[in-house]
Order: C-alpha cells, then structure tokens, then sequence
C-alpha cells in the first residue's frame, strides 16, 4: 500500500474492493470505494452525495437535516416525520382514520364558524335595533313607535282654490295628498 519513489508514500487506502493503488502513481486505477472520490481516493464525498463516484443523492429528508451516510445513503440519525425507510425517501401514507379525522375536524371548524357568524350578526342587529328603536325588544313595542290617538289620517284632493302651487306636474286630474290632522 506505498507507492512512488522508494514507495516512500503511502496509498490512500480506499480503491474499490480494498484494490492496492498504482506503485508508480497512487491513483486506484479501477476506481475509488463507496464514499470517495478523486483519482488517488482521497476525498470524501460531498455532503449530499454517496456512493461510487459520489454519483447519488442523499433523499434530503434525514432528521435534523444532517447528511446521509456517505458510502450508502442511509439516514444515521433516522428520517423527518412523514418519511420512512433506511435512506428515508419513502413518504408514509396517510391512514383513512387520519383523513376521516382531518375531515371531521374541518366540518367541525365549518359549524363552529358559521354558527359564531349567526351570533355576531343576530348580536349586531340586535344592538343597532335596541340603539335606533326599531326593533321591539322582547315583545315590547317602544312608546315612540306608537302613533298617539289623537291623529288620524286623511286624504286631500287639490282643487283650483289651493293656496299649494304644482311644480312639474302635467296630470290634469286632481292630485290626492295625504296629510295628518288633529281630530
């Protein structure tokens, strides 16, 4: 495992199927093991790359975003939720009980913001109807509301001794207004 002059240097030590390197050179002339990289084997492939020639990449979805094992990919530290598998490229299904719950909680948040929009809106209405007096509180008509006894309506039909005077009226027929009168 020494190469070069006198090999007085020595092999990087990491040629495919622990080969020896060149006596002359030191490079690995059928190629680097797992994991290295360069002629003589003496990188180490690059976080997110493994394998022959440093050729693959890692899934990416390794726990704690640390990089895959270098000569084969697996995942040391284990995978993120949703992913299994030793080198962590298998997404997990979702289970039908999980869709049945995430259906059933989103059907839930539905009612729940509907009814609280019908609360706020009955709440409103009933605070701008209590404020402007339009609406009975209750069943309790307010005074205010009621027209007092003593008024009575009537109908005035125009004639020519009027003291009203018609503006933009074309009708020749007698014009009926309603007025409110004491009794």
């Amino acid at each position: 495992m020494w190469y070069g002059v006198n090999c007085s240097q020595r092999c990087a030590g990491h040629c495919k199927d622990n080969d020896t390197c060149n006596y002359v050179t030191g490079q690995c002339d059928r190629g680097c093991d797992a994991g290295w990289t360069q002629s003589d084997c003496d990188k180490e492939c690059g976080d997110g790359t493994y394998g022959f020639g440093c050729l693959n990449n890692c899934s990416g979805h390794c726990l704690n975003d640390s990089s895959c094992d270098k000569h084969n990919g697996q995942c040391k530290n284990g995978c993120i939720p949703g992913y299994t598998d030793m080198y962590c490229n298998k997404q997990i299904l979702q289970s039908s009980s999980d869709k049945k719950s995430n259906s059933t909680s989103t059907l839930f948040l539905l009612i729940s913001l509907t009814i609280n929009i019908v609360f706020i809106t009955c709440c409103f209405l009933f605070i701008w109807g209590f404020y402007t007096r339009r609406v009975s509180i209750l069943g309790f008509n307010p005074p205010c509301l009621k027209r007092p006894d003593h008024y009575a309506d009537t109908d005035f039909k125009a004639d020519e001794n009027t003291d009203y005077q018609e503006l933009g009226s074309t009708r020749e027929d007698a014009i009926t207004y309603q007025n409110t009168a004491l009794r």
